[in-house]
């Protein structure tokens, strides 16, 4: 989003300054993961995943496929992460989790709690608050598309399964990338808890806390908190000014199953989360003259980045504190009748309010600042049908139902420091500087979709397929961008462009679609611990409005849907009575009408395009070892191709650019190693080391927007008491304290901004936690 909104802005100040101036991974499983399952699809939410076979390692169960199995069954690559992973390896926010998920990349462009993931080279290039991605998240099966309704997720969870390639065929909404799903731990029939409490550099405290009861023979209760304070690691040198990157977040959950009988159960979930940290800073490299040189004629408002600067300190203006507040509840049914089929309803209403007060001139000064609001309301329904019978086939057949009110608001500052500071200013600067530009909208979304799933077993092989249809509208209505002076005071409807005449105009649009997408595929079983896959697979992306139109009623438009077909071979085998676990996959993607923000180079007019063809291919391998009891190592590597064919972005042929978020290799390996055990518990040790090589944030491949490729070493000590009650982690993140871009933009060829806009990695953290489970 802010690529090209910051293209706008550039073209803005330029006409200001011209009138004032003159092989290898997707893991089927973390080796270490034992996650308990409770899920909607075993029909009882209070089941417990089977212990791990001290002599055969352990077995990872999921529920994917809608079916508790283990994940080295499912003929697909899946990561599941267990709950004790995560926290020992204090994952707190969805962006941690690509540093144990292969292949899975982010971007943090309007901040960490709301991550764009690059899933094997599929991404998005618009940012805007508007969109939904690619990637899909879930929660207890629950889709959570526009990212006000993200929150806090990672408090009081069971596991985490993270799917590569489309999904649709067993997931409410289809997608063309992969899907997060993200389980948490449900109500069981016995009193349980936890209590937990950390500390770490930057002044971090945590605390998180869960109770679980039997209220009645029926009737059992979960109630779960967490919170997290933290000073800003973005060290802000300005005088007066907080610093950036900091934490404030609390969460709470209520979790209720009633279960009459074994055939009927259900579960009910209220959660609120709300984060009012000091957002996120901006890394600015100017370009030589400083920041601002050719617009600002008071040098002192001119921004050159001092070399005392360390790497993670920032001389910048903080326009204060983002704000999300996320209210969420889902209800899940099941029934179970008497001839294996069982019927699983889950019904949700989510709530979000997201406000992010971004400085983007990342200086001291007003050069360009931007706000952005997202107030986003969903409603779904999910009901399927699913079989467990002993038969040779089974199925699983489905409808959904989606909807989405969005209000959203884009509002930026053009060097709103630029004197004479008045309403005059604005209007003698061509509505372009001293000014405040401000977009709004409402944005209505249905989807609706008719799933199935099925499988049939011969001999040795299974046969799969599944098929899916879709139909999707939208309406983008009350939309206006209008010209503010910098008292606040309307002065011009940029669009739909009636000027000074009525400010108050609005334009409308709107789209009605639908697809049929599906899967088919072969399995070929040697034994139960070693199979081999095929899959071919379509995914679809829905319409998209644009939402970065500010200056042209050309710039009012929405892009067509974006497509995948996927082809997938694999294997995944256990050999030596599971001790050794090898897992191969190899892809091929042609991937249709990318969706992209693309600039006029004659007009300027920003608009949403589709990039016509692109392919992506690579291979990925998992392997982890089990030594002995008290030694495992695992690994995991990945190779990727991924390149447009042909298309057109900013009046400009890309056809053999490598595609952005598309790093060529990827590598992630870490130690288990029990180092002692005796009368006073067990200590154990989990180092772990990342490699990311390079790759490119701009659709152009400039190679001064690249980010080199880089290693992160992370890792955590843990002490385990006797009875297993009590657990100290010493953990730390980025260990060696790595420099490293997370995106980037390019403000300085040709804008008056004259800098390179960036976000960084975070610095060296470390902590320990204390926990107490009873």
């Amino acid at each position: 989003m802010k690529q090209h909104l910051l293209s706008h802005a550039a073209r803005a100040a330029l006409i200001a300054c011209g009138l004032g101036c003159g092989m290898f991974t997707t893991t089927p499983a973390m080796a270490q993961a034992t996650p308990a399952t409770n899920s909607p699809a075993t029909n009882s939410p209070a089941t417990n995943s089977p212990a791990a076979d001290s002599s055969s390692g352990p077995e990872i169960v999921v529920v994917a496929q809608k079916r508790r199995e283990r994940a080295q069954d499912i003929p697909a690559s899946i990561t599941a992460i267990s709950a004790d992973t995560l926290a020992k390896s204090h994952i707190t926010q969805a962006g941690d989790i690509v540093s144990l998920v292969p292949n899975l990349h982010s971007t943090n462009t309007t901040g960490d709690s709301t991550p764009l993931f690059s899933l094997r080279g599929i991404s998005m290039s618009d940012y805007s608050l508007n969109q939904d991605g690619p990637i899909a998240t879930y929660y207890n099966e629950v889709y959570k598309g526009n990212p006000a309704l993200l929150g806090l997720g990672f408090f009081d969870v069971d596991h985490l399964e993270v799917l590569s390639g489309p999904q649709g065929t067993l997931y409410g909404k289809n997608t063309t990338g992969g899907a997060v799903n993200l389980i948490m731990r449900a109500p069981t029939f016995d009193t349980n808890g936890y209590a937990s409490v950390g500390y770490g550099n930057y002044n971090a405290l945590s605390g998180a806390a869960a109770i679980n009861t039997a209220i009645t023979k029926t009737l059992a209760v979960r109630v779960a908190v967490t919170g997290d304070l933290a000073d800003g690691w973005f060290k802000n040198v300005t005088p007066g000014q907080p610093d950036f990157d900091s934490k404030r977040d609390w969460g709470a959950r209520v979790s209720l199953l009633y279960q009459p009988s074994s055939q009927f159960s259900a579960l009910l979930r209220v959660e609120e989360t709300l984060q009012t940290p000091y957002n996120y800073g901006i890394y600015a490299q100017p370009g030589p003259g400083g920041e601002g040189a050719s617009v600002y004629t008071d040098t002192s408002l001119i921004y050159a980045r001092p070399a005392s600067l360390g790497n993670w300190q920032t001389q910048s203006y903080n326009d204060g504190r983002r704000r999300n507040l996320t209210q969420s509840a889902s209800l899940t049914l099941n029934y179970d009748f008497d001839n294996g089929l069982a019927l699983t309803s889950i019904t949700s209403y989510d709530y979000g309010n997201l406000v992010i007060p971004e400085h983007t001139s990342g200086a001291p000064n007003n050069s360009i600042a931007i706000w952005y609001y997202d107030t986003a309301k969903q409603f779904t329904q999910d009901l399927r049908l699913t079989t467990k019978w002993s038969k040779p086939w089974n199925f699983i057949l489905g409808a959904y139902y989606n909807r989405e009110m969005v209000w959203n608001a884009n509002r930026f500052q053009l060097f709103t420091d630029l004197a004479p500071v008045s309403d005059a200013s604005c209007i003698a600067n061509a509505y372009s500087a001293d000014c405040v530009v401000q977009n709004q909208f409402d944005q209505l979304k249905h989807s609706y979709a008719l799933y199935s799933d099925g499988n049939w077993k011969i001999g040795n092989f299974i046969l799969r397929g599944g098929l899916r249809y879709t139909w999707d509208d939208g309406r983008q209505y009350n939309f206006n961008s209008i010209v503010y002076g910098p008292t606040g005071n309307a002065l011009y409807n940029n669009i739909p462009g009636t000027g000074t005449s009525d400010l108050n105009a609005t334009v409308a649009q709107s789209f009605s679609t639908s697809r049929l997408t599906g899967k088919l595929g072969l399995d070929y079983t040697v034994n139960r611990n070693v199979h081999f896959y095929g899959t071919w697979s379509t995914g679809y992306r829905g319409n998209s409005f644009n939402a970065q139109a500010f200056f042209l009623p050309a710039e009012f438009n929405q892009a067509r849907p974006e497509t995948i077909s996927a082809f997938e071979l694999g294997e995944k085998g256990q050999f030596f009575n599971r001790r050794l676990t090898v897992n191969l996959a190899g892809f091929y993607y042609r991937y249709h009408d990318q969706q992209f923000i693309s600039v006029n180079p004659t007009t300027a007019a920003q608009t949403l395009v589709n990039l016509d063809r692109s392919h992506i291919y690579g291979a990925e391998g998992q392997v982890s070892l089990r030594i002995n009891d008290m030694l495992s190592l695992h690994s995991n590597v990945g190779w990727l191709s991924a390149k447009v064919d042909s298309g057109v972005v900013d009046g400009l042929d890309v056809s053999g650019n490598a595609l952005i978020n598309a790093p060529h290799f990827s590598f992630d390996g870490g130690i288990d190693w029990t180092l002692v055990e005796g009368n006073f518990g067990t200590i154990s040790a989990h180092p772990s080391l990342s490699h990311v090589s390079s790759q490119f944030f701009d659709i152009h491949n400039k190679s001064f927007l690249t980010q080199n490729g880089y290693e992160l070493f992370d890792g955590h000590i843990d002490w385990v008491s006797p009875d297993k009650a009590w657990t100290f982690t010493v953990w730390g993140k980025n260990i060696a304290n790595r420099f490293y871009f997370t995106s980037r933009y390019d403000l300085e060829t040709g804008s008056a901004f004259n800098f390179i806009y960036n976000h960084i990695g975070a610095p060296r953290t470390f902590g320990f936690t204390l926990s107490r489970k009873f």
